[in-house]
């Protein structure tokens, strides 16, 4: 099934963009505003990955089953709470500004 998402963030490059699934939008949109600790933590993944940074304590692939596999996951509380945002990442083409 075809799901069809929103652009929320983009890269000051152009090279990275971050969209969220109509279907589920609205429940992240509230996960991530529950409070002042989930919004940096989400805030934290969105500069690393708009500025092309890795860090694999927050943002990494998992394989989680032979049927899902090549899922990147955002981590928001390392070593605390095991909230996690389960994401596909698409590679595209790079726009050219």
């Amino acid at each position: 099934m075809k799901r069809k998402c929103d652009p929320v963030f983009k890269s000051p490059d152009g090279n990275r963009a971050i969209y969220i699934d109509r279907i589920n939008g609205p429940e992240i949109n509230r996960y991530v505003r529950l409070d002042d600790q989930h919004k940096k933590a989400f805030q934290k993944f969105v500069n690393l990955f708009l500025n092309g940074l890795h860090n694999p304590d927050i943002y990494k692939k998992e394989d989680i089953n032979e049927f899902c596999k090549d899922v990147t996951v955002i981590r928001f509380f390392v070593g605390h709470d095991n909230d996690r945002l389960y994401c596909k990442e698409i590679k595209k083409g790079l726009t050219l500004l």
